[in-house]
């Protein structure tokens, strides 16, 4: 009895293997979790931030950021490298704009995007403004640096007052009320 040539090659062991590449559409996995020891320096180094930002030591502010650190304002503008950082973080000094130094804030969220890589979402009150930072935090050798902040503005004043929304407009009520008036009404 001959066996198919199918089953050849599982009797001498050189079938083919079924931990193989993964297929071409296999989903990659995702970042490891952050270790409790990373969210506790990640969390220390906003508390940093927060605090020499306040406190207005911009040297030790800087100290947190990596030397091609990029930052968008609330305005759009792009700030690119730690040295220009500097200079407009000295021109608001002198500008003598302190609301910008005193926000209260509170972390949104934190997620990992890949090894040694972050973003974290904060949550800023800067008197009567709000808006959120999106921070890239990478970490390098045991420290985490800041590599990109976002700054957006966040929407807090309602569209319109409640007793606008609640009562019909006026346009409604002519429409509503020149479908039931009679023919000879409209003429």
């Amino acid at each position: 009895m001959a066996l198919p040539l199918f089953f050849m090659p599982m009797l001498f062991g050189v079938a083919p293997s079924q931990s193989g590449p993964p297929p071409r559409n296999a989903i990659p996995p995702g970042p490891p979790p952050l270790s409790a020891r990373d969210r506790k320096a990640i969390h220390a180094l906003m508390g940093a931030l927060d605090h020499d930002w306040g406190l207005r030591q911009v040297d030790s502010y800087l100290s947190h950021m990596s030397e091609d650190v990029e930052v968008i304002g609330l305005n759009g503008t792009l700030v690119q490298g730690k040295a220009a950082l500097e200079k407009e973080i000295r021109r608001k000094l002198e500008a003598g704009m302190p609301e910008h130094f005193i926000p209260r804030v509170r972390i949104e969220s934190l997620r990992p995007v890949a090894r040694g890589v972050v973003v974290l979402v904060q949550h800023r009150e800067l008197g009567p403004r709000t808006s959120r930072a999106t921070f890239v935090l990478s970490r390098h050798a045991t420290r985490w640096r800041v590599q990109s902040i976002s700054l957006s503005p966040v929407d807090t004043v309602p569209t319109a007052p409640a007793r606008l929304r609640e009562r019909p407009s006026r346009s409604r009520k002519l429409r509503a009320r020149s479908r039931t008036a009679p023919a000879a009404s409209r003429a």
